[in-house]
């Protein structure tokens, strides 16, 4: 099937669209199913809504595909299994509910990409004189998500499968799953013999899997808000190699840099993400035995996989530095993953931009500021004072929605935040993020003080300012807010695209410099990293200056005397 884009010549059997902007969209062909499991294709944005730069993209996104396959072909294929240990059959079915829940996740987010297929046929039906079920365009094309004709076809296939399911799950009849089971195995090497108790077992246990996502996907139609699990272990551990005397395996230097470095839990998360898809490739091999061709290859998967640049050079960043912590720690004499280097913008090089004079007017008028509105996803009084502290303060996100009532202090007469990471589950991006942020006049006008003193009577000096903020399944305190910001932002018409709550800390960064404050006063609020330009910030600045230098700063044309203080 060849989709088509605003003109007829745009056609390659690998082109899709979702909404308005054009996909690569591959098949992963039978005899490399099993590389690339539990995957069945290679799918990403070409990010563009012009059909002829999408032809041009989605040609050369073809040839690297193909390249990329045969460069799997030539990797020696796994010897096929005829057993599973009790652990690996359930991570066998961790793999699978995950998967099948990321892959409604998907659809739900692009579509099913049917808009073209069924206009092309409804209009052939049409020519013919032949009656069919009749949707109007707006009906069958989403620009976002499923289209209404989408999904009413998803709700009605879940009405006739789940009752079809439950009855087999409640009579242990598991050959409807028998097919599909069949697939996931070849998909892993794995051959069971059908008759076998642990193809019985493990055939009851994918039919318990099967109706579980069918329920979570009846309760997503319904608009629950139902997370995917995150990604489980590799099905197979990865093969353990001989270490030589005195020389450590590549998960061990890992824990010894956890244990010096202390990193922010996002990044812990991101890291060990890297170090175990890299186990998974190639073992839990000594750091010596680690080559520069395999980390060009781990690089190579994880493109190959449609994962972003930034997202790679992340992943090859946490390889590179764990193996130099080695480095500069005696226990490897080369870094085999230096000059490595992943094409596309590093994720610090993606500019957010500031919102401008318009932007700020057109937030702090909308019914949070002004109309006393409390949306339940905006975690109550956070979603008036956080993007407020977030102007005045040039603070990110987690760092002041994580404040203690006790970390509001006062010294010399200024009132400041001591942005720490002492309390339970606080955390900061590195030790430069470690300052004193004293309060804009403004924040102050505004009762921010009052609200603080309340907070700490009714909830005590070591509870949280914003005490009704939740953490994601990551743990991570403010990503739901930040989720929530960017719909309420989209909802009242304010900037899209590179503009998000981190634009906050933009526009106080340009606010400074419009103010005439030093640079190394607006570095020392804002607590850049000791390895940035500006150098070793917050050092030398007394709280009273700090204050005086906040004191300067305004945003012309910006009047907050209308705002309704909470």
């Amino acid at each position: 099937m060849c989709y088509t884009g605003d003109m007829e010549d745009v056609k390659h059997p690998r082109l899709t669209r979702r909404g308005r902007i054009y996909w690569f969209r591959a098949k992963v062909p039978a005899d490399l199913r099993s590389h690339y499991a539990p995957k069945t294709e290679i799918i990403y944005s070409l990010k563009t809504s012009d059909p002829r730069e999408a032809l041009v993209r989605v040609r050369i996104a073809s040839v690297k595909a193909d390249q990329e396959f045969e460069v799997a072909r030539r990797i020696p294929k796994e010897e096929v299994r005829t057993s599973l240990s009790d652990d690996e059959a359930e991570r066998l079915v961790a793999i699978y509910y995950q998967v099948r829940l990321e892959e409604d996740e998907e659809i739900r987010i692009g579509g099913k990409q049917e808009a073209d297929l069924y206009l092309g046929v409804k209009a052939q039906l049409e020519a013919l004189g032949i009656g069919h079920a009749n949707y109007t365009n707006e009906e069958a094309v989403a620009e976002y998500g499923l289209s209404q004709r989408e999904y009413q076809k998803n709700q009605e296939t879940l009405e006739f499968m789940e009752p079809l399911y439950r009855e087999a799950l409640s009579t242990g009849n598991t050959e409807i799953i028998h097919d599909e089971l069949d697939d996931i195995l070849e998909a892993n090497s794995i051959k069971l013999d059908r008759t076998s108790s642990q193809y019985r077992k493990l055939a009851f246990s994918i039919l318990k899997a099967t109706v579980k996502v069918l329920d979570v996907e009846k309760r997503r139609n319904s608009g629950e808000p139902i997370d995917t699990p995150p990604e489980p272990p590799p099905l197979f551990k990865p093969a353990v190699t001989a270490v030589p005397a005195n020389s450590l395996r590549l998960s061990e230097v890992f824990e010894r840099w956890k244990v010096e470095r202390k990193p922010a839990k996002r990044s812990l998360m991101e890291w060990d993400t890297a170090i175990r898809r890299f186990t998974a490739l190639y073992g839990d091999k000594p750091v010596e035995s680690i080559t520069k061709a395999e980390v060009v290859e781990f690089k190579d998967s994880l493109l190959q996989q449609g994962k972003a640049a930034a997202t790679v050079l992340k992943q090859v960043g946490a390889i590179k530095s764990t193996l130099q912590y080695a480095v500069d720690n005696g226990k490897l004499s080369v870094n085999p993953a230096t000059g490595v280097k992943v094409a596309g913008k590093r994720a610090s090089e993606v500019r957010r931009l500031p919102y401008d004079a318009e932007d700020l007017k057109a937030i702090f008028s909308s019914p949070v500021f002004t109309c006393g509105d409390r949306p339940l996803a905006g975690s109550g009084e956070a979603s008036f004072w956080l993007p407020l502290l977030a102007l005045f303060t040039g603070a990110r996100l987690n760092e002041i929605g994580q404040i203690l009532v006790s970390d509001v202090r006062e010294l010399d007469g200024i009132h400041y935040l001591d942005l720490n990471t002492e309390g339970e589950g606080k955390s900061l991006k590195n030790e430069g993020s470690r300052r004193k942020v004293p309060l804009h006049p403004e924040i102050i006008r505004l009762g921010f003080l009052d609200y603080v003193r309340k907070q700490g009577e009714s909830l005590g000096s070591d509870s949280r300012v914003f005490d009704k903020l939740e953490p994601n399944s990551n743990g991570v305190l403010t990503a739901n807010f930040s989720k929530w910001w960017g719909r309420y932002a989209r909802e009242n018409g304010i900037a899209k695209g590179q503009k998000v709550f981190h634009s906050f800390r933009h526009s106080f960064k340009d606010a400074c410099r419009e103010s005439s404050l030093p640079q190394d006063i607006h570095d020392a609020l804002t607590g850049h990293s000791p390895n940035n330009v500006g150098g070793r910030y917050g050092q030398g600045f007394t709280v009273r200056r700090l204050g005086e230098e906040m004191a300067k700063l305004s945003y012309p044309g910006l009047d907050l005397s209308g705002l309704m203080k909470p």
